[in-house]
């Protein structure tokens, strides 16, 4: 199911990190056009895309591997090219100032992505984070 993610939990009073989740959205349909987790302890990201978003949206690199190479969902290495693909590399020009304005303290790829809520000038796609 698209819309599932894992919650908080507990183990002996300590608060275990959140596995992140996160919906790409386009503003030319009302449903996803994929989820995509991001598990902190691992520090991977799985994008799962949903098939049933309209063939004409121009989702980028989404739409590429859901119509020329067929995929459902992207393992960790895919996933990972997917999100370098939607933000600044991390030998950027004058990138301690910029993480220094976006509030951070080191180069971290799901904080600059959610920072920019997945935006890129290539698509009109963007993310939103599920956060209850």
């Amino acid at each position: 199911e698209i819309f599932e993610y894992k919650a908080n939990f507990h183990i002996g009073g300590m608060n275990m990190p959140k596995m992140r989740t996160f919906l790409w959205k386009s503003p030319k349909w009302d449903g996803p056009v994929a989820r995509m987790t991001y598990d902190p302890d691992k520090d991977e990201f799985h994008v799962y895309i949903n098939m049933d978003y309209p063939d004409n949206i121009n989702a980028g690199m989404i739409s590429f591997y859901r119509h020329y190479r067929h995929l459902t969902e992207l393992d960790a290495k895919e996933s990972m090219i997917f999100v370098r693909s939607r933000i600044f590399p991390p030998d950027r020009q004058g990138l301690p100032q910029l993480l220094k304005d976006m509030g951070l303290t080191k180069y971290s790829e799901v904080d600059i992505l959610a920072w920019f809520h997945g935006r890129t000038t290539k698509d009109i796609i963007y993310m939103e984070e599920i956060t209850s």
